[in-house]
């Protein structure tokens, strides 16, 4: 009989840093090695050593002992939610939220760029 890893089963090391990428998008700040364990359903002594392998891995920085100093390698990802959404709309964007239904799913936020009355002259000119 042979042994077949169960395809649904996320390692702790996937965990952390999905903890990781949620609080920044809830919050858009560095999680504590607390809110970190909470989250993944790791005891908070032991999220240092996966973070270590994260960051060995090029996923993450943070500098051990200074508190809330995680950033993640991607700039984007270090970013709320809300405040991405805001500065979509400042920069005159239409944003489409997903249904419940396709954010269940994991289906993609589309972003349409809304344009400007002006650029329309602009454009039919070129």
């Amino acid at each position: 009989m042979s042994y077949h890893a169960n395809p649904t089963r996320i390692s702790t090391r996937a965990r952390v840093l999905e903890a990781v990428r949620w609080y920044f998008r809830a919050t858009g700040m560095s999680p504590s090695f607390s809110e970190i364990g909470l989250r993944a359903g790791v005891p908070k002594q032991r999220v240092g050593r996966y973070l270590d392998e994260l960051q060995r891995d090029e996923y993450l920085t943070y500098e051990k002992g200074e508190a809330r100093s995680i950033m993640l390698a991607d700039p984007g990802a270090n970013i709320s939610d809300a405040d991405l959404l805001s500065a979509a709309l400042g920069r005159g964007w239409v944003v489409k939220m997903p249904t419940p239904a396709a954010a269940a799913v994991g289906e993609a936020t589309p972003v349409e760029l809304a344009m400007p009355d002006w650029a329309s002259d602009l454009l039919r000119k070129v």
